[in-house]
Parts: structure tokens; sequence; C-alpha cells
């Protein structure tokens, strides 16, 4: 009536068994290199991290700081980061206004003056977000 179903095992299912079997034969045949090919391995890599990696000098390690501080310093960057977005918002005001100059058919002699001095502060906030950001 109904034959039973065979599944095949996990192994012959994922098609491991021989390199299963490869790595218990190469333990079993050298055992002793495979030994001391771990130990060069650790003692590779204990090398390089005592002797290679480079070490920062003691003046520019970061020493350990209370909260306080670290919260010091991210604060000492909120007025810049504010005067950033202030200029930032001014800079779209100014785009807004230059696009709808722009998109007059026929410009007068006071969109003119409002255009040269759109362009003027443009270039006055860019000076200053330079100042600001130049690095000492």
């Amino acid at each position: 009536m109904s034959k039973k179903t065979t599944s095949n095992t996990q192994d012959q299912r994922i098609g491991m068994p021989a390199w299963r079997d490869m790595f218990k034969s190469v333990l079993k045949r050298y055992p002793g290199y495979v030994f001391g090919g771990m130990l060069l391995v650790m003692l590779s890599s204990a090398i390089w991290m005592f002797g290679f990696k480079q070490r920062k000098p003691a003046s520019t390690r970061l020493l350990s700081q209370s909260p306080k501080i670290a919260l010091d310093t991210i604060g000492a960057g909120l007025p810049s980061i504010t005067s950033t977005y202030a200029a930032l918002s001014e800079v779209l005001d100014l785009q807004a206004q230059i696009r709808s100059l722009i998109d007059k058919d026929s410009l007068t002699s006071a969109d003119s003056l409002l255009l040269i001095g759109a362009l003027e502060r443009f270039e006055t906030i860019q000076k200053s977000m330079q100042l600001n950001n130049a690095i000492p």
C-alpha cells in the first residue's frame, strides 16, 4: 500500500560530508601541524597587536571624562549650529526672493536693486560662514 518516504539526512542535503571528512582526515593525519599552525596564527596576532599596532602618544589620547564635561563639549557647538541654521533659512529666503524676481516678465529698476541687495547679502552670508568654519 503506501511506501515509506525516505528523507535525506541534513548532511546529504547540504552536501558537506566530503568537506567534513576531508577536514577530519587532515586533523587525524597531521595533528601536530594543525596545532603548530594554530599557535603560529596566535603568535603572529600577538606580535601584531603589541608590536606593530600604532599607538597614539599620551598627549593625544582621550582621557576619561565625566559626563558633565562631555555635555559641555557638546553644548559648545550649539551656538554654531544655530547660527548655521539661521544662515541657511536666510539663504533660502533670498533664493525665493531671487526666484520671484526672475519669474517676472519685466524688471524695473527697483527689482534690479532688490536683486543686487539679495546677491550682496548672499555673498556676506557666505563669507561669514567661511570665517566661522575656518580651522585655525
